[in-house]
């Protein structure tokens, strides 16, 4: 039996997944100890899984006892590999999320040194960022299983960047970080879909005539308290991904072997600052005024990712990327180009 969790990065996690849900609420809601987890849990978690998930020490701090469900489907007689996620659903489509999916890879493959029969770590490509740039959560995977007790990310970095470019690179671990960080995309309301589907989804909405821009920006904001600091936030991001690429350039300067693998870290801090500049004009509401310097950016931006992955992804393969990156975008600024005083038609109140 396989334990998919590309959640929990902590042996004692402060939330669970409370497989089932209750009276078909939610399928599978993420808990943390007391009423959340009294309101969201069934009888049969009750029954199946609560003795492996709940010990005395969530009592003290209301932690849980992680992969628990390797230990449940162990209790059945069951041989059990945990899998965990080194690229899933909630990452940003430039960069994911290094910093849980490091953790979530480390303690799964820690899970079952002793306790399973190995570990797989997954990487799911319907999340768009390139395969490469998750390579140190994997390698997190790789130092756990060599018998590496406690979880140091700055180590993992280290020397995954030690192996895979020869050299250290002192400024990788804060480009990484700077890279990794974002807003969701817009229709964060549609929490379900997760990230690297959405523009498709908005691409086919805007085309069937279905899709409000300023719906969404009023839900992102709301998200993180009103639009001055919606602003504010894609600003600080749009400073970290400038200070992150000349970061990222120095390091495949000083790299001794497959520096081209830094490419695809370039090209994620890219297209996250074109996304993070289109949510600004429309957050200030200058979308017209800006279509044309937004137009050329975007153009930059897809030229950056046709040269990059142009060397690792087939052309039928290239051109999807393309579309599900910049597809909406390429459209919304096209209709705002050749007819900017159409508003109603842009869906843009």
């Amino acid at each position: 039996m396989v334990d998919w969790d590309y959640q929990t990065a902590s042996p004692r996690p402060d939330f669970l997944i409370a497989w089932g849900g209750k009276d078909g609420r939610s399928a599978n809601p993420m808990v943390t100890w007391g009423s959340s987890y009294e309101d969201n849990v069934s009888e049969t978690f009750r029954r199946e899984f609560e003795r492996f998930a709940i010990d005395e020490q969530t009592l003290r701090d209301g932690t849980f006892r992680g992969f628990f469900c390797t230990d449940a489907l162990r209790s059945k007689g069951f041989e059990v590999v945990t899998a965990s996620a080194n690229r899933s659903a909630g990452d940003q489509i430039g960069i994911p999320d290094l910093q849980r999916h490091t953790a979530n890879c480390f303690w799964s493959a820690r899970k079952v040194l002793t306790e399973g029969a190995g570990h797989i770590v997954t990487s799911w490509a319907v999340r768009r960022n390139h395969p490469e740039t998750g390579q140190p959560a994997t390698y997190a995977a790789v130092l756990a299983s060599r018998g590496a007790e406690e979880f140091d990310p700055a180590r993992i970095n280290h020397e995954w960047v030690r192996e895979t470019f020869g050299t250290p690179l002192q400024d990788f671990s804060q480009a990484a970080e700077f890279a990794a960080a974002g807003l969701r995309p817009l229709q964060n309301r549609d929490r379900a879909y997760g990230r690297a589907g959405i523009w498709s989804k908005c691409l086919r909405k805007l085309c069937s005539g279905e899709y409000t821009l300023e719906d969404d920006i009023k839900a992102l904001c709301r998200d993180h308290g009103g639009r001055a600091k919606t602003s504010a936030l894609a600003a600080q991001l749009r400073r970290n991904y400038a200070r992150a690429l000349p970061m990222l350039a120095r390091c495949q300067r000083k790299a001794k072997r497959n520096a081209d693998l830094l490419d695809f870290w370039i090209e994620g801090v890219v297209l996250q600052d074109f996304y993070m500049a289109f949510l600004q004009a429309a957050l200030a509401r200058r979308l017209p005024r800006e279509a044309a310097k937004l137009n050329r950016h975007l153009r930059r931006a897809i030229a950056t990712t046709r040269r990059f992955f142009s060397f690792t992804y087939p052309p039928h393969s290239l051109e999807e990327e393309v579309l599900a990156r910049y597809g909406y975008h390429l459209e919304y600024l096209g209709r705002l180009l050749v007819s900017p005083r159409k508003k109603l038609h842009l869906s843009f109140k």
